[in-house]
């Protein structure tokens, strides 16, 4: 039977008398592979290792959410700041927030999936398919910067609670650019080794640059390559 290794000092997984890692029951941070001496940690790909959604995973869900999702924490403040306007206001002034938003989060969730492909001919096709989409998404996660443009004195809300709505979009939308860059040189590195990837995650920077002017000035959008190539 499971001994249950509580510690109030150390927080780190201790091994039980059956190989299994366990923690302290009181504990809500996400510690389940803390311990580098873990023989045999989960595959998600696979669905194989010591992995259980178990109660123990369960009480610190909310931790691996907060460290899992990209700016977890200004999500759900924005949130509120863009429903607490709707409902002072009884105006969608800054609804394109949120659809802006969705759209950061195409390449973040490509890049995440391109760096989960494990078998090489899975992953030569992921370069040549995901890795294209990813470069032509990309550039609407630094856009939201941009949409400073829109701020302006306006008598249905006070100014600094609009600065305050838009720099809350722009750092998560910020947050969403960098964790896909970061997934993507992982991918990237996987692929070509560490110069190359870090060479092509560089050169896609002046890309996103294009792209936003692109987008801002001359009002295309990263889907018009499908819908309207010519």
């Amino acid at each position: 039977m499971l001994e249950l290794a509580a510690s109030h000092t150390l927080d780190r997984p201790k091994r039980a008398q059956n190989g299994h890692f366990v923690t302290d029951p009181t504990d809500s941070r996400d510690t389940i592979y803390a311990n580098p001496d873990q023989a045999a940690p989960a595959d998600p790909v696979t669905g194989t290792g010591l992995f259980s959604f178990d109660e123990g995973v369960a009480r610190v869900f909310p931790d691996m959410i907060r460290r899992s999702v990209p700016g977890y924490a200004t999500i759900v403040s924005m949130t509120g700041l863009l429903a607490g306007r709707y409902a002072m206001t009884h105006h969608s002034t800054y609804r394109f927030l949120a659809w802006n938003l969705a759209l950061a989060w195409i390449p973040y969730v490509i890049a995440v999936a391109a760096s989960l492909v494990r078998r090489p001919r899975s992953r030569a096709m992921a370069l040549v398919v995901l890795a294209p989409i990813w470069l032509l998404f990309f550039p609407n996660a630094p856009y939201l910067v941009t949409d400073f443009v829109h701020l302006r004195a306006r008598s249905d809300a006070p100014l600094w609670f609009d600065v305050a709505l838009l720099s809350s979009f722009a750092w998560a939308a910020f947050l969403l650019a960098v964790a896909s860059m970061r997934a993507m040189q992982s991918f990237l590195r996987s692929c070509w080794g560490t110069r190359p990837a870090w060479a092509a995650v560089a050169l896609a920077c002046p890309v996103a640059g294009m792209g936003i002017y692109i987008g801002r000035f001359l009002r295309w959008n990263s889907w018009d390559v499908a819908l309207t190539p010519g």
